[in-house]
């Protein structure tokens, strides 16, 4: 079975998510749906791969036309992808986190496809991690409680990795970046909420950054697959 994602961006209503969010295509739709079922949960044969496949051309068309937008709207701006973490990965009940997963058979094609200066303020990089404490009392996002308790939950969920805070001062102190655009991308967003919770925590380290270092600026931007 041939499946044909759009490729038109839509942005939800702050009555679907708390948050405005791009995405590409409704969950919802059963062709859809079976695509990024058969990705995350299958991960197995013919059916598996090809899902993949499709999954990281729609995944690299999005991050072509972020790069290109960036590199015309702020050329000197270094670009970071990231996703959130997986809960069930994070709580050993997945062997992989299928959306950072996605990203990396990505940043192999993108590779290919941008120009070799630009590739040196191109980055896919690991920003979050669950907090330990709330992968003891919490359960996968999918499976776990009404949507007014997950949106409770966003303060407490994630955290900004050590080794990106490394790597992020080597930017800044040793490239001289001064000017970083974020872009955060879920497989699948329903309130919103995990996105959210990522941004919040970057937008607060960053902002910790700012008051030592003036003259960083960065933005942040929130992408879905689907919803």
């Amino acid at each position: 079975m041939i499946i044909h994602m759009s490729k038109t961006l839509h942005t939800t209503t702050l009555k679907e998510t708390i948050i405005p969010v791009t995405y590409i295509d409704r969950y919802s739709d059963p062709r859809v749906k079976a695509l990024i079922h058969e990705y995350k949960f299958t991960r197995r044969g013919a059916c598996a791969l090809y899902a993949k496949d499709e999954l990281t051309l729609m995944l690299t068309d999005l991050c072509i036309e972020i790069i290109t937008t960036r590199q015309y709207n702020n050329p000197m701006s270094t670009v970071i992808f990231s996703s959130p973490p997986s809960t069930m990965h994070a709580r050993r009940e997945k062997s992989v986190d299928s959306m950072w997963d996605l990203l990396l058979h990505t940043s192999k094609r993108i590779y290919w496809y941008v120009k070799k200066p630009l590739r040196t303020h191109v980055f896919y990089m690991q920003i979050f991690t669950v907090r330990g404490s709330w992968i003891k009392n919490r359960h996968a996002q999918h499976i776990h409680g009404s949507r007014k308790k997950r949106i409770a939950d966003i303060q407490s969920r994630y955290s900004v990795r050590i080794i990106f805070k490394i790597y992020l001062y080597f930017l800044i102190t040793i490239k001289q970046q001064q000017s970083f655009s974020f872009y955060i991308i879920d497989d699948v967003t329903s309130t919103g909420g995990t996105l959210l919770a990522c941004s919040e925590t970057l937008r607060i380290h960053m902002q910790h950054i700012q008051k030592k270092k003036p003259e960083i600026s960065f933005d942040i931007q929130v992408f879905s697959l689907t919803h």
